[in-house]
């Protein structure tokens, strides 16, 4: 709270409290440079040969070309079971991407690249702003129904997520935190789906 003194009086004039997003920017810049200093090491690392590739490749993949294709392998299937796992990954797909707009523009994070014009990004990007990775957000979305639809291949959901997660910050596109952030808001929203799509519906 500020004071301001006059001649005569002293009155108290309430200091407004920071907005949401200005105390959440504040928070992440305290790992600002450490987090840095692992995209600029992911960064410089992906320039090798098939990790390039790999890097560029993920991110294609990631922007809704995977999604589609598992969309239709699932469609392909048609068993109850396929059906179920469409449909709560849709849902979970749908509520997450229905926040994340918002919370984009409410924090305004500079991506990488932005930061360190050094760090040109692999690929181009599909909206501005960093926190959080719209890109872990979805993978987590869809690959925890499905996991739970397939347990058998559990293990290549969580592969596909972690190579997407790396792809998002060797292309500087990302900060780990953003990842963190992407995946906690994704893995919520799968949850609730599944959740409400198994009172009904066995996956």
């Amino acid at each position: 709270m500020n004071i301001i003194e006059s001649s005569e009086t002293k009155v108290d004039v309430p200091v407004k409290p920071p907005s949401f997003g200005a105390s959440v920017r504040q928070q992440l810049e305290r790992a600002q440079r450490l987090e840095m200093r692992i995209v600029s090491g992911q960064r410089h690392l992906s320039d090798r040969g098939l990790l390039r590739a790999l890097a560029a490749a993920s991110n294609w993949l990631g922007n809704g070309w995977l999604y589609l294709f598992m969309a239709g392998a699932l469609l392909w299937a048609a068993s109850p079971r396929a059906y179920g796992v469409l449909l709560a990954a849709g849902l979970g797909v749908g509520a997450a991407h229905a926040v994340y707009p918002w919370i984009k523009r409410r924090i305004a994070r500079l991506r990488p690249f932005e930061r360190s014009p050094n760090l040109g990004p692999r690929t181009p990007v599909l909206d501005r702003y960093s926190f959080p990775s719209g890109h872990c957000m979805t993978s987590c979305a869809v690959a925890i129904p499905f996991a739970q639809g397939y347990p058998e291949f559990a293990w290549l959901a969580l592969a596909g997520c972690l190579v997407i997660a790396w792809a998002r910050v060797a292309c500087a596109h990302h900060y780990p935190t953003d990842l963190l952030a992407g995946s906690a808001l994704g893995s919520l929203m799968a949850y609730a789906s599944s959740a409400l799509v198994q009172t009904f519906w066995t996956l």
